[in-house]
């Protein structure tokens, strides 16, 4: 799983753009991105819960983190009330 993130990330700092689709699980007690599902779709689990737009920001925080670039180069497409998203990361140099 690790290395197809890290491919990614690659790609990001090249200026490429990345897409990620994700299925995060908002209450889980602890924040960890946790697996690559057989389709691609990379399951996250979030401490927070749904409400208040809680669990996107910290799904946000933690790609930001992940992936070395600013959160608001992070933009959730499509699943803002869902459990699945489609995350466009875009890296920009300051």
């Amino acid at each position: 799983m690790l290395s197809l993130l890290i491919e990614f990330k690659k790609k990001l700092h090249l200026g490429q753009k990345i897409l990620l689709k994700v299925r995060v699980h908002p209450k889980s007690g602890k924040q960890q991105l946790k697996a690559i599902m057989t389709d691609g779709t990379i399951k996250i689990d979030l401490k927070s819960a749904p409400e208040d737009n809680k669990a996107n920001q910290e799904l946000t925080k933690l790609l930001s983190k992940f992936f070395e670039v600013k959160s608001n180069n992070i933009t959730i497409l499509s699943g803002k009330t869902s459990r699945t998203k489609l995350i466009a990361i875009q890296f920009t140099t300051p």
